[in-house]
């Protein structure tokens, strides 16, 4: 049996087992953003760390840790650096299984601005409309034109989600 339920604003799968022998019931619980986070292996994210870090090993708060910070504050819809370290710190229990670790919030700002990301500005003008379009990437292999396309895809893509909300009043996962 598996039923949702939400734990703060992070929406948690509860899958309840029943052992033939016992009849017991045991609660196996996965959060949805750890399931996000399957997406994304810790061991591959340790070798693009590696292939593409600075070379040298953050003492404290790991390139993980920070990892997965940022993503649960971007998809909690935290719209500051405080209000986002609170929320984790008040569901650090929840991501123990993660390898998260809590952190100050000065401590995750200083990580934010010393630790360098690799970005590239590609330049991009349509001969349709003769716009002219910038974009941050990191990937160095790509042609200009070719990251212009994954773009204009993306922006399509999100076109139609904001459709989708705007037409289906949904406002978060779970809610009638």
């Amino acid at each position: 049996m598996a039923r949702f339920t939400l734990v703060s604003d992070i929406m948690v799968l509860l899958i309840t087992h029943r052992s033939e022998r016992t009849n017991q019931a045991m609660v196996h619980c996965g959060t949805i953003f750890s399931q996000m986070l399957k997406i994304i292996p810790r061991h591959v994210f340790g070798t693009l760390n590696e292939a593409h870090g600075t070379g040298r090993a953050a003492r404290r708060f790991s390139r993980w840790d920070q990892f997965v910070h940022l993503v649960a504050i971007q998809l909690t819809g935290r719209v500051s650096l405080r209000n986002g370290v609170r929320s984790m710190r008040s569901r650090i229990n929840n991501f123990y299984h993660l390898g998260v670790k809590p952190v100050a919030r000065s401590t995750f700002a200083e990580a934010n601005e010393k630790r360098p990301a690799a970005l590239r500005r590609v330049g991009y003008r349509d001969k349709e409309t003769g716009k002219h379009y910038v974009f941050l990437t990191n990937h160095f292999d790509l042609s200009a034109r070719t990251i212009a396309d994954i773009y204009k895809e993306r922006w399509q893509i999100e076109t139609f989600f904001r459709f989708i909300k705007q037409n289906l009043k949904m406002h978060s996962p779970g809610t009638p």
